[in-house]
């Protein structure tokens, strides 16, 4: 359900988003 409400949220502000991985963290970037 959170999931949604966030993939909703990022839809209606139009920015995207997405991972990078290193060996010690995996990092989620936004773009506006």
């Amino acid at each position: 359900a959170l999931e949604k409400i966030i993939v909703q949220g990022y839809k209606a502000l139009q920015l995207q988003y997405f991972f990078t991985a290193g060996h010690d963290e995996v990092k989620a970037w936004t773009i506006p």
